[in-house]
């Protein structure tokens, strides 16, 4: 191994999600992990908003920094990234989702 290559534990298949999730949600990347197989990776970014309230105002801070959230993913080499945020159609109903 090279002195500047980080050592590794995954084989040559295996396969790194994204997961992009609220910073007050606590439950997805735990049923991500119990669910997959084991040569699945999930590698979790929390988009953040300053509380755990699920109104119109946390949707939208939710929706604004969302893409900062992804871009910290970028060095995992991904091949999978999932928005788990259902809250907005709880919110605004199917509207919230498509927005």
């Amino acid at each position: 191994m090279a002195a500047n290559q980080a050592p590794t534990f995954e084989s040559a298949d295996t396969k790194r999600i994204g997961l992009l999730v609220p910073s007050s949600n606590v439950v997805m990347e735990v049923e991500f992990y119990r669910s997959l197989p084991n040569d699945i990776t999930v590698h979790t970014s929390h988009i953040p908003r300053s509380n755990q309230a699920i109104t119109p105002d946390a949707m939208q801070q939710t929706t604004d920094n969302a893409a900062g959230a992804a871009a910290a993913l970028d060095q995992a080499e991904l091949h999978l990234v999932v928005h788990g945020h259902t809250a907005s159609s709880y919110v605004a109903g199917i509207q919230g989702d498509i927005e």
